[in-house]
């Protein structure tokens, strides 16, 4: 009778532990990532004008163009709903393009907002770009180009031979650009901030930290250091363009190149 009902506990272990394995696995099954369809758009933007991608969940890059045309790709996928819910739109003016994704109206539901947008942007120089999303990084290599980078949560990373500027909240900042005129403002708030420009630049430089050092190559300015905070102010060459580079939780080094 033992014998028995210790065979009986066994065939039900087993059998619990297949019925778990099988949801476990069902679960991956309905966890594993869907790709959407592709997003793909290519034109003739004039230099001079400007183009915008604005993104939701995902990552940014972009880089130079092989030939005369802008070309914007994106990939879309999710883990948990369908991801051509989120549609890419774009609309076109007189030297502007704006390309923005368009999540339903409650994409705050569950779920929902578990799609991703990968965009990859190829740009001729000369063309004004302006990134923005809220969960991803941004990064812009080898650019002869203005560009403008906005995100939440992710770093940004610009290389241009142009100017730049950069914000995120969570997440660092690595800038290296030629700024020539305007305000230009680097800000961060929980995040590092280097910024790179050539030691022929013409600019005013303002830098300030809460918790963090703050390092200057341009030994002309001044350094201040608080009780709380640090601060540095100085100008280089005739003082053209406004530089604002700010964080609270991060260093902040301003590198001659």
């Amino acid at each position: 009778m033992k014998t028995r009902r210790a065979r009986r506990r066994v065939l039900g272990a087993a059998a619990a532990m297949t019925i778990l394995g099988t949801l476990v696995v069902a679960g991956l099954a309905l966890a594993a990532r869907r790709e959407g369809e592709p997003f793909h758009w290519s034109g003739r933007l004039a230099a001079g004008s400007r183009l915008e991608i604005h993104g939701v969940n995902g990552a940014i890059e972009a880089a130079p163009a092989t030939g005369a045309e802008t070309v914007v790709d994106a990939e879309k996928s999710s883990r948990h709903t369908n991801p051509n819910r989120v549609h890419i739109e774009i609309e076109q003016t007189k030297g502007l393009t704006v390309i923005r994704t368009v999540y339903p109206h409650r994409w705050f539901t569950w779920g929902s907002d578990d799609v991703n947008v990968h965009f990859v942007v190829r740009v001729p120089a000369g063309v004004e770009l302006r990134l923005m999303t809220v969960n991803g990084s941004i990064q812009a290599e080898g650019m002869e180009n203005r560009v403008f980078a906005r995100t939440v949560n992710g770093g940004i990373h610009i290389d241009t031979g142009r100017e730049a500027e950069a914000r995120t909240v969570n997440g660092s900042i690595t800038v290296r650009a030629t700024p020539r005129s305007g305000d230009l403002h680097f800000r961060s708030v929980n995040g590092s901030v280097r910024l790179e420009i050539p030691a022929r630049a013409s600019v005013r430089l303002s830098a300030h930290t809460l918790n963090g050092s703050i390092v200057s190559d341009f030994p002309a300015g001044r350094m201040r250091s608080g009780f709380i905070g640090r601060s540095y102010e100085g100008t280089v060459g005739g003082g053209d363009a406004e530089l604002e580079v700010t964080t609270i939780n991060g260093s902040i080094r301003v590198t001659r190149i």
